[in-house]
């Protein structure tokens, strides 16, 4: 039986790639400092701090894992909104960058057939004129601090393949979405609201933007993804992404479409919001033919199953 860690084991990847993992045969191991969340049920879940060298060490020589999931990541739309600018640059360096260089160390030296990959982002790159995709290909050039600690653990695993015959992919991945979201982002506020909506429970959906554009997809097809990705002859680098853009209101109309609500009697939005002049859509064909791996859920499907998760809340 393959043994897998998975760090980030509570969020939402970690969860649906931890559930895919067992249902294959896996023996699945999550890390977390202390344990306090009941969703990965199956799983044994390993205290450590990933931010401490020696931990990671221990982790590895421990256990001598044949693949591990580096999902942990620190991000400001996602953890507390009081802390100070600088305070969250600091959080993201420690966690989405020394915590890799610990793991790739700890590997390396303590169990080197461990084959790792990396959760990077679309936020590496910048957006680009409609019609463009971003490739494998692409040049670096994020525009948040939160890409640029995705592209120095990016670079930081390349050189390791390169100079220590490292296993290590880095996932570039696009908006992908499940009912695990909060209503910090866009897709699960619409959902929510909208079902909030049909019930009598609020009367508006307010958004910023609902001609902003997007690459979703179901982040239930991502995790198989992931594990096709690790189980390749030579480890590459890979886009993850629907590779097609979408605009908030197709959300909005697919929400609103199966509560059978009408879009005039409950938006609102600004009177200047406008499609923007730049987008981020990603190629996701060198993940499909080097791992065949093919989409389960289209959009429409996704929406179902976060506004049928939403309805059996209420």
């Amino acid at each position: 039986m393959k043994k897998a860690l998975i760090t980030g084991i509570f969020g939402q990847d970690g969860t649906l790639l931890s559930e895919y993992l067992i249902n294959i045969g896996y023996e699945v191991y999550g890390v977390a400092r202390t344990v306090n969340d009941k969703r990965v049920s199956k799983a044994k879940v390993l205290t450590a701090n990933i931010n401490n060298l020696e931990d990671c060490r221990s982790l590895f020589n421990d256990h001598k894992f044949d693949e591990c999931y580096h999902l942990a990541a620190y991000h400001h739309s996602s953890h507390f909104q009081d802390e100070s600018s600088l305070e969250k640059d600091r959080m993201m360096i420690e966690t989405n960058f020394k915590s890799t260089e610990n793991i790739v160390s700890a590997i390396i030296e303590k169990s080197p057939i461990t084959k790792l990959f990396y959760a990077g982002s679309s936020q590496m790159f910048s957006p680009t004129k409609f019609g463009d995709l971003i490739t494998e290909e692409t040049t670096f050039n994020p525009s948040t601090f939160y890409g640029h600690t995705k592209v120095f653990s990016c670079q930081l695993i390349d050189y390791y393949k390169k100079n220590h015959n490292l296993f290590g992919v880095t996932g570039f991945l696009f908006n992908h979405e499940s009912h695990l979201r909060s209503t910090d982002f866009i897709s699960r506020l619409i959902t929510k609201r909208s079902v909030e909506i049909s019930q009598n429970k609020t009367l508006k959906l307010e958004v910023r933007n609902p001609f902003g554009v997007t690459d979703w997809s179901a982040a239930k097809d991502f995790v198989k993804g992931f594990h096709l990705a690790l189980q390749t002859t030579f480890p590459q680098n890979l886009i993850f992404s629907s590779g097609k853009q979408y605009e908030v209101m197709d959300i909005i109309k697919l929400s609103f479409k199966k509560l059978n609500l009408n879009i005039e009697d409950h938006l609102i939005y600004p009177n200047d919001a406008k499609k923007p002049a730049m987008s981020l859509v990603g190629d996701n064909s060198l993940l499909k033919s080097s791992t065949g791996w093919k989409p389960e859920y289209n959009l429409e499907e996704l929406i179902d199953q976060m506004i049928n998760h939403d309805l059996k809340q209420l």
